[in-house]
C-alpha cells in the first residue's frame, strides 16, 4: 500500500475520529447505562462493539486496513495490533487483554441463545480496558513543523504518571472529554457514574463498588429435549448444535468458556 500524502493522512483521521472512536466514545457511554439499568445481555453485545470499534481504530490510524472483513473478533484485531504495528511497545496489561478475550466468548451472544457470564466486577474492568485502548486512538504519526512527534507522544500516554492518574489523560477532540466537560450532555451522568478513569477528579473505586459474577441460563439450555423443534424455526450457531446433540433428552449442563 502507497504511502499517504499528509492531506491524505488528515482526510482518513477526520474519518476514523468520527466514523470509529466518536461512535465507539458512544458505544462505552451506552454500555454504561446498560450495566446501570441491569440490561446485561444488551450490556455485553454493546461493550463487545464498542472495543471492536476502538481496536480497529489503532489499526487504521497507524494506516493499516480494516477491509478484509466487516467484523473481526476481537483476538483477532488484538494479534493483527500486536503483529503490525512494531514500533510501539504496547503497555495492555494482562487483565486487559483478558477482558477483550472475554468480550470475544460473551459479546456474540445477541439471542440469547447460550448462557452469559457477567464477571465479577465488570463495569471497573471495562473502563479501565477502554481507558488502556482508547490511549492509542488517534493519530500520533503526524508531523509539527515538518518534524515527527512519534517517539515524544507514545512516550507521553504510556508515561507512568498518567497509569497512576488516569483522570488527566485527554485526548484531542475526543466525544468522552467533551461529555466530561460539558454539563449540557445528559448522559455525562452516566459516564462519569462509579468512573475512576473518565472523571475530573480521579476516584479509586472499592471492590464493593462494583457486580459480583452474574450467571445467565437460556430456557433451550434449561430443556434441551424442546431444541429439536426450537431449532426448526430458529436458527443457531453451528457451535451449538453438537452440544443438543449430546445432552438431547437430559439435563443440560450450560455452555460457558472458562474465563
Amino acid at each position: 500500500m502507497k504511502t499517504l500524502t499528509e492531506h491524505e493522512k488528515g482526510i482518513l483521521e477526520n474519518c476514523v475520529n468520527k466514523t470509529f472512536r466518536n461512535i465507539a466514545d458512544q458505544e462505552y457511554i451506552s454500555a454504561r447505562l446498560l450495566y446501570k439499568s441491569k440490561l446485561f445481555l444488551q450490556l455485553l453485545w454493546m461493550a463487545a462493539q464498542s472495543i471492536e470499534k476502538y481496536l480497529k481504530a489503532i489499526l487504521i490510524y497507524n494506516e493499516i486496513s480494516v477491509t478484509q472483513s466487516n467484523h473481526h473478533e476481537h483476538s483477532d484485531l488484538y494479534k493483527m495490533i500486536i503483529d503490525s504495528i512494531k514500533d510501539i511497545k504496547f503497555d495492555f496489561p494482562d487483565d486487559v487483554i483478558n477482558f477483550i478475550k472475554y468480550l470475544d466468548e460473551q459479546g456474540q451472544n445477541r439471542y440469547f441463545s447460550t448462557p452469559y457470564v457477567i464477571q465479577t466486577n465488570f463495569l471497573t474492568q471495562l473502563d479501565k480496558t477502554v481507558w488502556y485502548i482508547r490511549r492509542y486512538c488517534d493519530n500520533y504519526r503526524k508531523t509539527e513543523n515538518g518534524k515527527s512527534i512519534f517517539k515524544e507522544e507514545i512516550k507521553r500516554i504510556q508515561h507512568q504518571n498518567l497509569i497512576d492518574h488516569p483522570n488527566q489523560f485527554k485526548l484531542y477532540k475526543g466525544y468522552l472529554e467533551q461529555v466530561m466537560e460539558d454539563e449540557i450532555y445528559e448522559h455525562r451522568k452516566i459516564l462519569i457514574w462509579k468512573n475512576s478513569y473518565y472523571y475530573k477528579k480521579y476516584r479509586r473505586l472499592n471492590i464493593s463498588d462494583d457486580n459480583n459474577e452474574i450467571i445467565e441460563i437460556p430456557p433451550i439450555d434449561i430443556d434441551p429435549d424442546h431444541f429439536d423443534l426450537i431449532s426448526k424455526y430458529i436458527f443457531f450457531p453451528r457451535t451449538i448444535k453438537p452440544h443438543f446433540q449430546k445432552y438431547n433428552g437430559k439435563k443440560c449442563a450450560p455452555i460457558i468458556t472458562p474465563l
